[in-house]
């Protein structure tokens, strides 16, 4: 992942049983490492999105607030 991220590009995770309140997007390499740092052994469970450009990381995060808002409040995921 190093070297996407040198590249400009940003790397956003989630755990895919809590994805709206796991998303966490990286610009940076130290970002990534200190995240991973506790040893976290729910990392099997983690999806990776490659984000190219500001506008698809903005829609990406989009999406993500309002899947959380909707489990927070309890509504139907499946719309």
């Amino acid at each position: 992942m190093e070297k996407t991220i040198s590249y400009g590009h940003n790397v956003s995770v989630y755990d895919r049983e809590n994805p709206g309140a796991s998303f966490k997007t990286f610009k940076s390499q130290k970002e990534m490492d200190n995240y991973f740092a506790n040893d976290d052994t729910n990392f099997e469970r983690y999806q990776y999105i490659l984000s190219e450009s500001g506008e698809m990381l903005a829609e990406t995060c989009s999406y993500f607030n309002t899947r959380q808002y909707r489990e927070l409040s309890g509504l139907n995921l499946k719309d």
